[in-house]
């Protein structure tokens, strides 16, 4: 190999663990400011009255795919009246039988935490969600970053075992 051929290949190395670096950071940040957004905004117990599961086509880079939501149904009041409404935890999946799975639990008559808009008390989150759940592409992110991590120790070690050639 080449001395300019190990540099490339080092210098491509380096650039995934950047890549990586930057995902995580700004992964991190976003959750962040997410988790204190949400966090932030009253809280009230409600109950889970039903459930049910949607398909939706989503676009991907260069074809549509049919994806299922689960979308529950959930009673609470608030200064005297009684709101009904519909909060997704915002996952979505190819695959049916686990959103039926991720359905039943929460079954009608769940007692759950509810937080809600103050100025459209019609608009809700449920609290008990896992950031993994209440932020999916987090999760996407923080993978890309790990195959852009391996991948960069991969071709460092790689051009590090080379014997530089003249």
């Amino acid at each position: 190999m080449t001395p300019r051929a190990r540099e490339n290949i080092e210098f491509l190395g380096y650039s995934l663990l950047l890549l990586a670096l930057v995902l995580s950071v700004v992964a991190g940040l976003n959750t962040y400011r997410n988790w204190e957004f949400v966090h932030n905004l009253p809280t009230v117990d409600g109950q889970v009255i039903g459930a049910n599961i949607y398909q939706t086509t989503e676009k991907l880079l260069f074809w549509h795919q049919t994806v299922y939501v689960v979308r529950w149904l959930v009673r609470y009041s608030l200064d005297g009246r009684v709101y009904v409404s519909s909060a997704e935890l915002g996952y979505k999946s190819g695959d049916r039988v686990s959103m039926e799975a991720r359905a039943n639990r929460l079954r009608p008559g769940t007692k759950v935490q509810v937080r809600y808009d103050p100025n459209e008390h019609g608009r809700i989150l449920l609290s008990a969600r896992p950031i993994s759940e209440s932020n999916p592409a987090l999760l996407t992110v923080l993978e890309i970053a790990g195959v852009a991590i391996l991948a960069g120790i991969a071709l460092l070690t790689y051009a590090r075992r080379q014997n530089p050639q003249p």
